[in-house]
């Protein structure tokens, strides 16, 4: 439901950064930051890397900040085997036949 409202925000306004004022959708947005921010830190959170690659199929950013960067973490953290966090490159196209849930 949200994402859908999300991809909806971004046709009409071009990215997915969802003003404080838009209410439910802005706070929804905070919130997959938030359980993005949890994992990137190691902590535990309910989001999923596919999850992570729907919201990067749409160009989510992951944060605000121009210094950080916005690519997703790889599988192996999510699932609490990986020694050490390396961005992946953002989804091609390509990966848009991939089903994922939501």
């Amino acid at each position: 439901e949200m994402f859908e409202e999300l991809q909806s925000f971004k046709a009409n306004h071009g990215n997915c950064n969802v003003p404080k004022s838009s209410g439910k959708l802005s706070r929804w947005v905070a919130s997959q930051r938030k359980h993005y921010l949890s994992l990137k830190e190691r902590n535990t959170s309910d989001m999923t890397y596919e999850h992570i690659q729907k919201l990067e199929l749409i160009w989510f950013q992951w944060s605000l900040r121009g210094n950080e960067h916005n690519f997703a973490l790889k599988p192996a953290i999510l699932m609490g085997g990986a020694a050490c966090m390396e961005p992946v490159s953002p989804l091609t196209a390509d990966d848009a036949h991939h089903s994922f849930f939501y």
